[in-house]
């Protein structure tokens, strides 16, 4: 695992070192409350990037309240944020300020209907050497935001997940390796039941299959990966390709590469295998999996 200082320095330039200083500070202000730090867990293409040192990432903030947990309001958690995130500014050294800029129901309309709801909060943040830019923040018209996904409803429990270091005694939570694996693959089996494209999936797949294949060879991780796969998988109506040969379905194969080169070009070191290599090293482990078993 790497530490957080040693991915923000990893900036490519100010702009995205100012990006990382923000993303950093938002983990830290969740990391000081009792309620978000032991409920929300980091998951997607952020932690992989933080945990795992993966050259791609975007700037949103993927979050998942744990199963059984109490569901905050929209105003509280919009109040407990604002409260920790000026707690952060105050003590950083990084010259940033941030305030939440809004937080919305998704699916925006009639979520009470949708099957696994969330809220999108969008959190400003502004150089405080810029005067112009910190007006626009206060007025809730940054030009800077960071999106932070929370998802409800997901089968992710106390088993599910661990614990990543930011500093001293403050952490957040994190998927394990084995959670955020089985996670990626039921996207990529998702794909046709929601007719959306995941090209990311099959990239993250093959980097985590690359650089931590010691701890998913063992004939136990592939259980425990298989076993949260089927878990996270019910009720989101992807029964049918629950088997071991689902990744050679074309439809499933062809969205999964649909775009795929103009997801290399965003990375800055370029993989060593082609996008169809990729999805044949991901689809033969998937198939490795004891499915048998299950």
């Amino acid at each position: 695992m790497e530490n957080i200082d040693a991915w923000v320095n990893r900036a490519k330039n100010n702009e995205d070192q100012k990006l990382r200083q923000a993303i950093h500070l938002i983990l830290l202000a969740i990391s000081r409350d009792k309620s978000l730090s032991q409920t929300l867990a980091l998951k997607g293409g952020l932690m992989l990037a933080i945990v795992y040192s993966s050259d791609r990432y975007t700037s949103d903030i993927d979050l998942s309240l744990l199963e059984n947990a109490q569901k905050m309001s929209k105003e509280s958690l919009q109040d407990t944020l604002e409260k920790q995130l000026k707690a952060v500014v105050a003590i950083s050294n990084y010259d940033l300020e941030l305030m939440v800029q809004s937080i919305q129901d998704r699916p925006k309309r009639n979520p009470t209907k949708a099957t696994f709801p969330a809220y999108k909060l969008k959190i400003g943040y502004a150089d405080i050497k810029k005067p112009n830019a910190v007006k626009q923040l206060k007025n809730k018209q940054s030009a800077n935001i960071i999106e932070i996904d929370v998802s409800f409803n997901e089968s992710v429990s106390v088993y599910d997940i661990e614990c990543f270091k930011l500093e001293g005694k403050y952490n957040v939570l994190c998927y394990t390796l084995e959670q955020l694996v089985a996670e990626k693959y039921r996207s990529v089996l998702q794909q046709e039941v929601r007719n959306r494209n995941r090209r990311q999936d099959i990239y993250d797949l093959y980097y985590l299959l690359d650089c931590e294949i010691d701890s998913l060879s063992t004939d136990e991780t592939k259980k425990t990966v298989l076993n949260k796969l089927l878990k996270s998988a019910s009720g989101r109506g992807i029964d049918d390709y629950l088997h071991s040969k689902a990744m050679q379905d074309e439809a499933i194969k062809t969205r999964s590469l649909e775009d795929f080169n103009t997801l290399l070009q965003e990375i800055d070191i370029k993989p060593d295998a082609s996008s169809h290599e990729m999805y044949d090293k991901v689809k033969k482990y998937f198939e490795s999996l004891p499915w048998n078993d299950s």
